[in-house]
């Protein structure tokens, strides 16, 4: 491998577009690339030592296919015609060697485009015509004739666009763009359509949608020639329908149209396919709004070029800027953001058969962007007994037609394999059964996907609703069902806590995951067991901050959370976890969500994967980026990567404390928020009453902490202030006094030898309680539940559960309220004997007058969701200061 591939990582800094990538190089030969087995292309002889600027570059892994070279020249250096000329003649040499027709030249902000192996006889004037001739050459143009030029592709979105479809389109035969394929952008047409609808049915905004869908998937398998006629010999396509007019259009549809789409497409198991939701009625006004509508579509044209980026993004464009939509953005991330995941998730490097799971997926824009990634001519399998792809991929929601709008999305995604199969008779029916295995709808059940416990996936991405609306029900159906309740064994004050737990819990040992999640799970107390359960169970490789406002409708902050699996609880992590601050998603965060630079989401990918690559020696040098001690998170509640830096680093990133509430909207969003957390509360302390009375039933026993059941220590190590600070680590083994906090962390090896004898070993399978036990404020409170080593200084003491039939946490929530029942203080302090001779507990017993472990888990998952509930309290403390520091300068201009 070259000198410049090794330093640089260069094939980890590759650029992903669509689903080419690109290689920037300048100082490596095509011999090292053929060596090193990069590239496939043959290269002649006499190039072998040659080194090219740029590369695109075709395949899932190595060696890749060289689809066009790049020339980069100083702008200095293309100033002339005889300087341009010898620029195109180099490019076209390399091109030649390699057996590879498409270049280009550039300035490093415009691209010029070429054919190099062009038939055409049309040349551009601009440059001499005699050196096109020589060489072979021809500017590539648009049907009008006009040059191609793109802005920089490595951070423009529509370049990369255009540079998919040059690569897609241009052969030795044509040196011309298709205009269809580069414009077809059904984008405003879809808009108009749906607002048409929306007006004159005031349906809500995704009835509206579904309705858009069905009409669009209509046009699109008609102008695919694959809805033409019925079994009966009726000529059903979109023209045909047209022709009945405005009065009997909607209803032929209805009759004749719509079953065989249904025919060809079937429902799956779950009772959804690719159309569901039709909400026009056969009646004067409808009848004339569908024939209108139809109207539209026949005005636009042929659907069959339409671009891939809308494929990809067939539904996302309703959510930017458009009214009465905003309850739809829970089904919607947006697409630069799934991109960057997937390329961070290297799903390129996926093997046959392994598996990529969304288990939220609403219209499914990971499944799909994986595939689009992998190449979408080279996933699938089109055998005569069956349609299947190299991996296997599920998508599951709780909505019925969010799961109906990713099976459309999917199907105009195969539309290629769909043309054909319609072309050689091969059944339809083989395909749709493949939509129906890859996305479906867990309506059925109360908890939706959060039901499907026993998969196992290689790679899970995710965007799990943030909502605690119906939490309670959530709850109350895990608890009821046995096989539920032991899956779900920790505490989550939300839904995508749930998530969270079904995620980590469904990934196979070594399986990665990418989550993205709100704020509330990086710095909740609340959420603490969960972070706690996540770093039992996993590597966390990287925490990514988003901008606030980056899903479309609320300006709610978002991570993504990268996790790798264990293969076994009992390994520690060991390597740091990659912190990235973004600062631009390739977008504007207001209304319009104009285009801006991909810049910072391509720097994120390109690092991430070089941390990937080598975590022990990865170094960070830009200052979006760091690296912190897994020990940081196991000690502390701040996780937020952007709140973890200093203020001169956020300065230097622009960023400045964003305030959550900037408009009226924003105070309605929140207020709504608020209204349903509190709702949702109350309502969750209702069904925790319920259960709770159950308890009045239970037989119990009063003991004391007695010397049989439990085993006191205070073994501290009585240092001073001037002798531990010395030692403070910035993580490590806690050391605790009479306050909840620790007062120093100190280093587990170093301190392990210096004081071997004070350390509690403390584990999640042998727990340690301890309790303050000086001063009139402390003494019988911060009492912690400890499940990490930790030391005590002075205070404090600790003691543990000898009975095994005695569960510790049970003891931890009985003897909470001491410092309320018994006043311990400095009259009378919380030490051994007080403890002893003043607490007595209540333990459940079976018939058998036997301690009830069944009965204290009962008790003790009904204590932790109470104190969910509680800590939950804090982040309503957050959001109301949120709303006064709004109302303190809100003015017309907030309206």
């Amino acid at each position: 491998m070259s000198e410049e591939l090794y330093q640089k990582k260069s094939l980890e800094n590759m650029i992903t577009i669509g689903e080419y990538k690109y290689l920037n190089i300048g100082n490596t030969t095509f011999q090292d690339l053929s060596r090193s087995n990069i590239i496939k292309n043959k290269v002649k002889k006499e190039f072998l030592k040659k080194k090219p600027d740029g590369l695109i570059l075709s395949g899932i892994k190595e060696p890749y296919q060289i689809k066009a070279i790049i020339e980069y020249k100083d702008p200095k250096e293309l100033k002339t015609n005889k300087q341009k000329t010898d620029a195109i003649r180099q490019v076209s040499e390399y091109c030649w060697a390699t057996q590879t027709h498409l270049g280009a030249i550039t300035n490093g902000s415009s691209f010029y485009w070429f054919n190099i192996a062009s038939e055409d006889l049309i040349h551009d004037e601009t440059f001499s015509s005699d050196v096109y001739e020589e060489l072979n050459v021809n500017r590539i143009i648009d049907a009008k004739g006009d040059a191609i030029i793109t802005d920089d592709f490595t951070s423009d979105r529509a370049s990369q666009l255009t540079v998919i479809e040059i690569i897609k389109s241009i052969t030795v035969a044509s040196s011309v763009l298709d205009s269809e394929k580069v414009m077809t952008d059904p984008t405003a047409l879809a808009k108009k359509v749906w607002q048409s609808i929306w007006l004159a049915t005031g349906d809500d905004p995704k009835k509206c949608l579904m309705t858009f869908t069905e009409i669009f998937m209509y046009k699109y398998l008609s102008d695919l020639e694959v809805i033409k006629e019925n079994d009966e010999g009726i000529e059903i396509s979109f023209e045909d329908t047209y022709q009945k007019g405005e009065k009997h259009c909607l209803k032929f549809y209805q009759n004749t149209v719509r079953t065989r789409i249904k025919e060809l497409f079937p429902a799956g198991e779950d009772h959804t396919s690719i159309i569901n939701g039709l909400s026009l009625k056969a009646d004067n006004n409808q009848d004339k709004l569908f024939f209108d509508i139809l109207t539209q579509f026949r005005a636009f044209g042929s659907l069959k070029g339409v671009s891939i980026e809308f494929k990809s993004s067939l539904f996302e464009e309703f959510l930017k800027g458009t009214n009465g939509i905003k309850l739809m953005a829970q089904f919607f991330t947006p697409r630069n953001i799934v991109r960057s995941i997937t390329e961070m998730a290297q799903v390129t490097k996926l093997t046959q058969d392994q598996s990529v799971c969304d288990p939220a997926c609403g219209v499914g824009g990971f499944i799909q962007e994986t595939m689009i990634k992998r190449g979408i001519e080279n996933e699938f399998n089109f055998e005569k007994d069956n349609f299947s792809s190299l991996l296997r991929y599920s998508g599951y929601d709780l909505d019925p037609e969010t799961i109906t709008l990713a099976k459309a999305s999917l199907t105009v995604l195969l539309s290629n394999y769909i043309a054909e199969a319609s072309e050689i008779n091969y059944s339809l029916k083989k395909i749709s059964r493949y939509l129906n295995e890859v996305f479906k709808s867990f309506h059925s059940s109360s908890i939706g996907s959060l039901s499907n416990i026993k998969k196992e996936y290689d790679l899970i991405l995710s965007n799990p609703p943030y909502v605690r609306k119906g939490l309670s029900v959530y709850h109350s159906y895990i608890h009821s069902n046995t096989s539920l309740n032991e899956y779900y064994n920790v505490s989550a004050s939300s839904k995508e806590g749930l998530f969270l737990v079904n995620i980590v819990k469904s990934l196979k040992n070594g399986g990665k995951a990418f989550v993205i999640l709100p704020d509330g799970f990086f710095h909740t107390k609340s959420d603490r067991n969960l972070r706690n359960f996540v770093i039992e169970e996993c590597i966390i490789d990287g925490i990514i901050s988003l901008p606030s406002r980056t899903f479309y409708t609320t300006p709610k902050k978002t991570y993504i959370l990268c996790l790798t699996k264990k293969n076994a609880k009992r390994i520690k992590q060991t390597n740091k976890v990659f912190n990235y601050i973004v600062t631009d998603v390739g977008e504007s965060l207001d209304a319009n969500r104009v285009n801006t630079s991909l810049h910072d989401l391509n720097t994120l990918e390109i690092e991430y994967k070089k941390f990937y690559f080598d975590k022990d020696n990865y170094k960070a040098d830009k200052p979006q980026i760091f690296l912190k001690d897994i020990n940081y998170y196991k000690e502390n509640n701040l996780w937020m990567s952007d709140m973890l830096i200093s203020k001169e680093i956020r300065k230097e990133l622009n960023l400045e404390v964003e305030d959550v509430v900037t408009s009226y909207e924003d105070l309605e969003t929140e207020l709504e928020d608020i209204s349903s957390t509190i709702t949702q509360m109350l309502e969750d302390l209702k069904a925790l009453d319920k259960k709770a009375e159950l308890f009045e039933h239970y037989n119990f026993v009063d003991i004391s902490l007695n010397e049989k059941d439990f085993e006191f220590s205070s073994k501290n190590l009585g240092l001073k202030q001037k002798e531990y600070i010395p030692m403070r680590r910035e993580n490590g083994i806690p050391v605790y006094t009479a306050a909840a906090k620790p007062v120093a962390f100190f280093d587990a090896v170093e301190s392990k030898k210096r004081f071997p004898k004070a350390l509690f070993d403390a584990t999640e399978k042998e727990m340690f309680i301890s309790v303050a036990t000086d001063g009139d404020g402390t003494a019988g409170t911060n009492i912690i539940l400890h499940k990490t080593p930790f030391y005590l200084n002075t205070s404090r003491l600790a003691f543990k559960v000898l009975n095994k039939n005695i569960k510790t946490e049970y003891v931890y929530y009985a003897i909470k309220d001491i410092k309320k029942r018994f006043g311990f203080g400095y009259t009378i302090k919380s030490n051994r004997d007080n403890l002893i001779s003043y607490i007595e507990i209540q333990i459940p017993i079976n018939e058998a007058g036997e301690y009830s472990k069944e009965n204290q888990t009962q008790i003790i998952n009904n204590m932790r969701e109470r104190e969910t509930i509680l800590l939950s309290l804090n982040e309503l403390y957050d959001k109301f200061n949120h709303l006064i520091k709004f109302g303190k300068f809100s003015s017309m201009n907030n309206i």
